[in-house]
């Protein structure tokens, strides 16, 4: 189940992942989504600043492996627009 939380569901991913300890990419589509103009996730900035919020606060995350992983964050979003 979703916690009451930003960002639900890659929280539940986190979740899932410290469990489980690996995961396997699929090439297949197994969701879409509709992109709504006053969404809570249509806000890039705000997105971003929830991403780090989750790693430094939830996740407990030194200042580099944030560094690390928000980067490969931006940086796919960007790929994913083009």
């Amino acid at each position: 189940h979703f916690k009451n939380e930003s960002h639900e569901d890659f929280c539940l991913c986190l979740d899932i992942l410290r469990e489980q300890k690996a995961a396997v990419g699929m090439p297949d589509f197994l969701a879409s989504y509709r992109i709504v103009k006053n969404s809570r996730s249509n806000n890039k900035v705000h997105a971003a600043a929830w991403r780090w919020k989750i790693l430094r606060q939830r996740e407990k995350l030194g200042l580099f492996p944030s560094l690390f992983y928000f980067t490969s964050y931006v940086l796919t979003s960007l790929r994913m627009r083009t």
